[in-house]
C-alpha cells in the first residue's frame, strides 16, 4: 500500500487514514445524490411538459416554417437537458430498478461489442480501441441499459484523453488526437482489504473486473482530487461533467465499485468491478409493441398531479388515437373510474398511465386499490424520482413497467403500446409486461 498515494482519488491520503478518508467521501457524495435527486425529480416533471407539447406543436406547423425550425431548436435543447437530468437520477439512486422479468443478467462481451462499435464509429477510427475479454465470463445481475451507459461514460473519457479533448479546460498537457483505449475484462475475488479501497457498494466475493486503460497524457493530482468530491467538476471545456459520477451512481446501485489509477507519465485506467451472477443470462425478447392501427377502443386513464405533465401525456396519447381520461390524483382516478364502472361495466379503463409520487395516495397505492376492483387492468408507472424502486408498494413494478421522466412522445407511445400488449397476452395465460428503458 505504499503506492496507495498514486492510485487516483485518495492519492493525498496516508494508508491509516484510508478508512476514514472513504467514509468522508462517501458520505460527500451520498448528500450530492440527495441534491441531484430533488434537482432530478423537479426538472423531470419540467421537461416532460416541454418535449410533450413542443412535440404536439410541431405537428401544427407547416414543416418548412420558420416557426417549425425554432420549435426543433427548443426540441433539441430540451432533449439535451433531460439528458442531462437522467445523469442525475442515474448518479442518485440507491435501488435497482424491478422487473417482472426473471432474470435481468447481461452478458458483458456482448455489450462491451456494441459499445465499443458504437465510440469508434463516432471517433471515426482517430483512437484505436482494443478489447480482451476472459473467456467463460459469469453474467452481470444488471439491466443491458445500465451496464451499457456506465461502459458508455468510461469509454467516452479514455476516448477523449487520447485524443486530446482534455486539453485547456484543465491545464493538462494536450497531446495529438490519436492513441489506443485498452479494454480488459476477467473475473476476481474480492476480499475485505481489496473492498475497502474501492469507491461504491462491493461486499467481498465474486466480480467481473473491466480495466479501461488509455494511453493519453496522465490526469494531475489537482485535477484528480475533483473527480468526486465535485460532482459536476469537468476536465472537457463545455462538456457538463458528471461521467464518472454516474458510473459510481450505476455501479453502487447493483453492489458493484470503482477506482481510478493514475499512471506514469502518461496513461490513466478506470476499473469497474460488477459482482457476478450465479444464474445465466436470459435472452428472452420483449414482447411485440402494438401498431397505431390497433389503438381504436383502447381506453386509458393517465393520473398526474402537475397539470402540465396530466395535459402532455393526456394530449400525446390522444393524438396516437388513444380513448383518455384523465385526473390529477390518486383517489379521483378510483372515483371516477368507479362511477363509469358502475354505468357501463364495459367503459371501464384498460390500462392507468400513472406518475408515482402525488399527494394523499401514491401511484403504487392506487394501483394496489385498482388491483382489488379488477385484477385485469394494466399499469404503466411514470416518475422521474430517482429511487422510486425503494418506495413502499415498489413490488408492483415486478410486474408492471416503469418509464422515467423527462420522455419523448416515441418513448411513451412505444411504453404505452407495450403495456398493452402484455395486458392481453396475460389475459390469454402468458407473461408481459416487461420493463422500458
Amino acid at each position: 500500500m505504499n503506492d496507495y498515494k498514486n492510485r487516483g482519488f485518495l492519492h493525498s491520503v496516508r494508508p491509516m487514514d484510508q478508512p476514514s478518508e472513504m467514509a468522508r467521501l462517501e458520505e460527500s457524495l451520498d448528500v450530492a445524490a440527495h441534491v441531484a435527486e430533488r434537482l432530478g425529480h423537479d426538472f423531470g416533471n419540467v421537461l416532460t411538459g416541454i418535449l410533450g407539447f413542443t412535440e404536439l406543436a410541431l405537428k401544427q406547423v407547416p414543416p418548412d416554417s420558420l416557426a417549425h425550425g425554432y420549435m426543433r431548436e427548443v426540441l433539441q435543447s430540451s432533449m439535451s437537458a433531460a439528458a442531462w437530468v437522467h445523469k442525475l437520477q442515474l448518479f442518485s439512486r440507491r435501488a435497482a430498478q424491478k422487473s417482472s422479468a426473471t432474470n435481468t443478467a447481461t452478458t458483458l462481451a456482448m455489450v462491451l461489442a456494441e459499445e465499443g462499435a458504437r465510440i469508434t464509429g463516432a471517433w471515426g477510427g482517430r483512437v484505436a480501441l482494443q478489447v480482451k475479454v476472459e473467456e467463460g465470463l459469469p453474467p452481470i445481475p444488471m439491466e443491458a441499459d445500465a451496464l451499457r451507459e456506465a461502459l458508455a461514460q468510461a469509454l467516452a473519457n479514455a476516448f477523449e484523453n487520447c485524443a486530446g479533448a482534455s486539453r485547456g479546460a484543465a491545464g493538462i498537457a494536450g497531446s495529438m488526437a490519436g492513441g489506443v483505449v485498452h479494454v480488459a475484462a476477467q473475473s476476481c475475488e474480492l476480499s475485505d482489504t481489496k473492498v475497502a479501497n474501492l469507491l461504491g457498494a462491493a461486499q467481498p466475493g465474486r466480480f467481473v473486473e473491466t480495466a479501461i486503460r488509455d494511453d493519453g497524457p496522465r490526469m494531475p493530482e489537482d485535477v484528480r482530487g475533483k473527480l468526486f468530491r465535485e460532482l459536476f467538476f469537468s476536465s472537457k471545456g463545455r462538456r457538463r461533467g458528471m461521467g464518472l459520477a454516474v458510473i459510481y451512481g450505476i455501479l453502487r446501485t447493483y453492489g458493484g465499485a470503482m477506482r481510478f489509477d493514475a499512471g506514469g507519465e502518461r496513461g490513466n485506467t478506470l476499473r469497474l468491478y460488477m459482482p457476478a451472477a450465479i444464474a445465466p443470462a436470459s435472452n428472452a425478447a420483449a414482447p411485440t409493441t402494438a401498431s397505431a392501427n390497433a389503438r381504436t377502443e383502447k381506453r386509458i386513464l393517465v393520473v398526474d398531479d402537475d397539470p402540465v405533465v396530466l395535459a402532455s401525456v393526456s394530449e400525446t396519447l390522444e393524438s396516437a388515437g388513444y380513448d383518455v381520461r384523465r385526473a390529477e390524483s390518486g383517489d379521483v382516478a378510483l372515483r371516477d373510474e368507479g362511477i363509469r364502472r358502475k354505468g357501463n361495466a364495459n367503459d371501464a379503463s384498460q390500462l392507468v398511465v400513472t406518475d408515482v409520487l402525488m399527494p394523499r395516495m401514491n401511484g403504487f397505492e392506487m394501483a394496489r386499490r385498482f388491483l382489488e376492483r379488477d385484477p385485469a387492468v394494466a399499469f404503466l408507472f411514470i416518475s422521474s424520482q430517482a429511487d422510486t424502486e425503494a418506495l413502499a408498494g415498489a413490488e408492483l413494478l415486478e410486474r408492471f413497467p416503469l418509464l422515467r421522466k423527462p420522455f419523448e412522445a416515441r418513448s411513451l407511445l412505444r411504453a404505452v403500446d407495450a403495456a398493452m400488449v402484455g395486458r392481453e397476452m396475460a389475459g390469454r395465460g402468458t407473461t408481459g409486461c416487461g420493463r422500458q428503458p
